[in-house]
């Protein structure tokens, strides 16, 4: 079966259109993303299965990420219709169960798939591998106090304003002496005659017939 279809029992209920840019319904983009979802749901978990052989768990790897890419046309077509933006929400789906080689190429491996002799290797090999989900906790564990956010308590509030405007002085007064010193050194350009329009015509005429007369010779 296809990763385009999705069945009950043994029964076909409906088969998802290929060209995703002709649906023109929020509510249907919306019933064929909750379809791709729940077969996204079923080979990730059927893909943890230390039972599969490997041969089946490349297939189940590159079936996921091509639901994942169908997913995500689906997200871009309800949010281009007027839906949710689903693209820029902070949960989402699936986006921690994957993990990238690198940071160019975005096929994602899943479950056993990074166990699999060769894709294995390569995850020890990249030095500068760090999985989303690390990162994430990375970030909850971060022990970021107020001043971090730009909060102070207002007993010190009042000396970090104080320490601000010093500075602020200091600047002021470094640009005022560098102005000053800039103005006395300033020389005013002396121009004695300034050409009347037809004196200006008059040379650019005469440029031009020698140059004209130094080509001709």
């Amino acid at each position: 079966m296809s990763s385009n279809q999705y069945v009950v029992g043994s029964k076909p209920v409906e088969k998802r259109p290929r060209n995703i840019k002709n649906i023109n319904s929020v509510a249907t983009c919306e019933k064929h993303r909750q379809s791709v979802i729940k077969d996204l749901s079923k080979k990730i978990n059927k893909i943890q299965s230390a039972q599969l052989p490997d041969y089946q768990v490349r297939d189940l790897n590159d079936a996921i990420n091509q639901l994942m890419r169908e997913k995500h046309a689906w997200e871009i077509q309800i949010r281009d219709l007027g839906g949710i933006n689903y693209i820029y929400s902070k949960a989402k789906l699936f986006a921690d169960d994957g993990e990238k080689i690198g940071e160019i190429d975005d096929y994602r491996y899943y479950g056993r798939a990074r166990e699999l002799p060769g894709v294995k290797e390569l995850f020890e090999a990249d030095m500068t591998f760090v999985p989303e989900r690390l990162r994430k906790q990375e970030m909850q564990q971060r022990q970021l106090d107020a001043w971090y956010y730009g909060y102070t308590p207002l007993e010190e509030e009042a000396s970090l304003q104080d320490y601000e405007k010093t500075i602020s002085d200091q600047r002021m007064e470094r640009l005022s002496q560098e102005r000053t010193h800039s103005l006395e050194n300033w020389k005013p350009i002396v121009i004695e005659h300034i050409p009347a329009r037809e004196e200006v015509e008059r040379i650019l005429l005469e440029r031009r017939k020698n140059a004209l007369l130094h080509r001709l010779v």
